[in-house]
């Protein structure tokens, strides 16, 4: 049940309703909170465009974030989704009216994206999914990343709640706080090694990019979506020392990781600004990666 065989029956009667409704296809899905480098949009509906900030992307769109772009979204349900470079992510089909009614097909033909699901994931997790060429991802939560590299291989880490992965050779449902991994012509199984979700702060084009993924989220991880702060999330599910699917230290006993201040770059008297609420003054305020800061006033 790949990509290109799988249709629930909930995506039937979505693609019912689509159909019947002109206005459906025109529909406003999400806004875009932040561009960075080349990301365009692309639909039969609404041709090819270049995004920025506060753009909308529409239902049945393709977005492309290509070499140097990164992109983040806000969907009309409250989901956030944010894609790396070099991206293809699809709006397959996407209805919200309100709490009760809604439907959600993403797919993802290359990249990867890290996402915190809407009231569609929450109230309604059997209508939302995630196509890719090499399974299908359902969800039973709210936060997850998932990550297509080399392209044959699908890699995701469940940050809170659940995820059932299916193909044609099995189905996975994989933990809070667990990874999972999925190769074409093969059953999804746990795995030990995280996806990598690179940023344009990674250096993406010229070295290997760091691992983004934590769970809980980190406050480095928040960076993706800065309306969201440590306090707002749950606790994290606890688990037993010896649960066999907990993964080995990468780092080992003696080599303890000391995570680098991901602030260090501002200078003194300068403060960080909400890219939702305040333009950039190249001027007078400095950038790094997908954040500025500027003089405190």
């Amino acid at each position: 049940m790949t990509y290109f065989k799988l249709i629930s029956a909930q995506a039937l009667s979505a693609m019912a309703l689509l159909v019947s409704s002109p206005l459906a296809w025109a529909q406003e899905a999400a806004t875009t909170l932040f561009v960075q480098g080349q990301v365009t949009a692309e639909s039969t509906q609404h041709g090819q465009r270049d995004l920025a900030k506060a753009d909308p992307v529409f239902n049945s769109d393709r977005v492309n974030t290509h070499d140097d772009g990164r992109a983040q979204l806000r969907f009309s349900d409250g989901g956030l989704v944010s894609l790396m470079p070099d991206t293809l992510f699809t709006v397959e089909e996407y209805f919200y009216e309100d709490d009760e009614e809604g439907t959600l097909v993403f797919g993802l033909l290359k990249g990867g994206l890290r996402t915190m699901t809407g009231t569609i994931g929450s109230n309604k997790h059997e209508q939302y999914e995630l196509k890719t060429p090499v399974a299908t991802l359902g969800i039973r939560g709210t936060e997850y990343v998932a990550v297509l590299n080399p392209p044959n291989t699908l890699r995701v880490h469940v940050g809170r709640g659940k995820v059932v992965l299916t193909n044609d050779h099995g189905t996975l449902e994989i933990p809070e706080g667990h990874n999972g991994i999925v190769v074409q012509g093969q059953a999804p199984a746990l795995g030990d090694e995280p996806p990598t979700f690179a940023s344009i702060t990674d250096n993406f084009l010229d070295e290997p990019a760091e691992r983004h993924f934590s769970d809980p989220l980190t406050a480095e991880d928040l960076l993706d979506f800065p309306e969201l702060s440590l306090d707002s999330l749950p606790e994290p599910a606890m688990i037993e020392p010896d649960d066999p699917l907990v993964p080995e230290d990468p780092f080992g006993p003696e080599d303890p990781f000391e995570p680098e201040d991901p602030y260090a770059w501002i200078p003194e008297g300068y403060e960080l600004r909400d890219p939702n609420e305040y333009d950039f003054n190249e001027d007078v305020c400095v950038m790094e990666g997908d954040l500025f800061a500027c003089p405190i006033e």
